[in-house]
This record gives C-alpha cells, structure tokens and sequence, in this order.
C-alpha cells in the first residue's frame, strides 16, 4: 500500500502559491508589531497593496505602502525590466511602465498625494547594480 508521500503529486503550484502569501503575510504580521510601538495605527492586507500601514501623523492620515516580492531561486538578482516593466537600454515607456511592480507603487504617491509618506519594494532576493544605481537616482 502506498503513502501519499510516495507519489509525486500531479502538481505543486498552489504550494507555492502559499508559501509566496505566507511571505507576504510574514511581513505584513512584522510591520503590525509597529502598533505596539505606537508608530503605526493600522495594517491593511491586500488592500491598495501587498499591505499598508497607516502611520501616526498629527492627526492625518498618513501611509507606506509596501509591495512583497519573492522569487523561488535565492540568487536571483532584479532587473530593470522585471521592476520598471522596461529596458534599460532604451527610452520605451507606457502601459509596461505604469503597470509595472514600481509603477504601481509611484501611482500611490499620486492617488495618495502628500499622504503617501513611502512606498516599499520588499523581497528575499538582491537586486542587479543597475538597478540599485536606478533607485538611487530616484531617492535624491
């Protein structure tokens, strides 16, 4: 007689699939921790983004909005093209652009205007060096 375990199953996507929400609500789980310190007062999940933690601000509402990526290879590095939706090495921009992990996130800072205090780009991998040096023309 054979265990479930001795037979391969037909297919495993939806293990992954979980395992990739577990991530997500890994983190989401981590940043709530911040209520505690009072730095925080609310952490949606899978609302507006992966999760969003409303912050302590003077009476507004303020928000960083976080989006939660993992890749199943530990040493795949990001590229351009995988987080802006283009090519580096050319000027190509639109709908890849604006649908893109980091386009979503920008349109946060529109939507949101001067509520959107931050936006996260989380994940279990690195990133290219082209990319890092990308974000950091962005940052000044």
């Amino acid at each position: 007689m054979k265990k479930l375990s001795d037979v391969l199953p037909r297919e495993s996507i939806g293990r992954d699939t979980m395992s990739r929400y577990r991530a997500q609500f890994r983190a989401a789980a981590v940043e709530s921790l911040l209520i505690l310190a009072n730095e925080i007062e609310y952490v949606f999940c899978d609302y507006h983004d992966d999760y969003v933690s409303q912050l302590r601000e003077n009476g507004s509402q303020a928000y960083k909005f976080t989006q939660v990526k993992t890749k199943k290879k530990l040493n795949h590095l990001w590229t351009v093209r995988e987080l802006f939706g283009v090519s580096n090495r050319n000027n190509q921009c639109g709908k890849k652009a604006v649908n893109s992990f980091v386009g979503c996130l920008l349109q946060h800072a529109i939507n949101f205007d001067d509520n959107c205090k931050c936006i996260v780009f989380e994940t279990n991998v690195s990133l290219k060096d082209d990319l890092l040096e990308v974000i950091e023309d962005i940052q000044n």
